[in-house]
């Protein structure tokens, strides 16, 4: 069961679709860490070596699942070999993205259109796909960006 503090936070919750995860997320018993940064809400799958985050928000009726943590910082020296392994990648997977972040580091990135369609569990399912898929590839990303 949820704690205390969790419960005051699904009350605090403004984004009606972050509340209707945090719902769903209660009813299967799966806690996440959850917060809120410049009013979009955010969850949090912490595996081993990574993050993956929902992120609701506030302005636009989306959702976007993203990684955190994974890998390393990509060196200019190993820059295109990346890219082409990351384009490799783009092709191969239809929602889940591999793109090189702002901060220079290895990212998976899915955007859900939630004014299309919203459903919790799907977005739960993103994020596991996300993590799994993130694991999947890591030995050739790894490898890419140390060797």
């Amino acid at each position: 069961m949820f704690t205390n503090n969790v419960k005051r936070r699904l009350i605090r919750l403004r984004n009606t679709k972050a509340m209707q995860f945090m719902n769903f997320l209660a009813s299967i018993n799966k806690p996440l860490e959850t917060g809120n940064i410049q009013g979009a809400e955010y969850f949090v799958l912490q595996e081993q070596t990574f993050q993956v985050v929902a992120l609701f928000s506030k302005e636009m009726d989306a959702v976007t699942i993203f990684s955190l943590q994974y890998g390393t910082e990509v060196q200019k020296s190993k820059r295109s070999k990346i890219l082409e392994k990351l384009n490799e990648l783009n092709l191969k997977y239809t929602k889940l993205k591999f793109v090189i972040s702002v901060e220079n580091l290895v990212q998976g990135m899915i955007f859900l259109d939630a004014s299309l369609f919203y459903d919790p569990k799907e977005v739960l399912a993103m994020m596991l796909v996300t993590s799994q898929t993130l694991k999947d590839e890591w030995d050739e990303i790894n490898k890419l960006l140390h060797h």
